[in-house]
């Protein structure tokens, strides 16, 4: 019975640290006035998701992308990786996860994931 008691506690815990699509959806948009915080708040999340069933992160960052309210596609594209303070490979692992469902033209995308100044050493392997 103690095991049966600690075991719900501990899924209950991790279900309450969960976070909603509308609440991640809003801590994003919080942040999109600087694309440090973004892809910081972004790194968390992918973090986050990694660590459960749910794609919570994929979910919201589809739906902003998709209704105008950031462009994750250029974000990606003029994104400075050595500039920033986060790990710029969670940030590629989240778009490679969002990219399927993200309404953006093909040439968009092609530029993007081939533009030397964002991921220089990946272009011959993009390209």
């Amino acid at each position: 019975m103690a095991a049966y008691l600690v075991l719900t506690c501990e899924v209950n815990a991790s279900m309450d640290d969960q976070m909603s699509l509308e609440e991640v959806k809003t801590r994003l948009l919080a942040v999109r006035g600087t694309i440090n915080s973004l892809f910081s708040q972004i790194e968390e999340f992918y973090i986050q998701d990694i660590h459960s069933e749910d794609e919570v992160l994929e979910k919201a960052l589809s739906e902003l992308h998709n209704s105008g309210e950031i462009n994750l596609v250029e974000l990606v594209n003029t994104a400075d990786r050595s500039s920033l303070g986060y790990d710029f490979f969670s940030i590629l692992h989240a778009f490679e996860n969002t990219l399927p469902s993200l309404e953006a033209s093909v040439e968009d995308v092609r530029r993007c994931c081939s533009n030397q100044g964002t991921i220089p050493q990946f272009g011959d392997l993009i390209s």
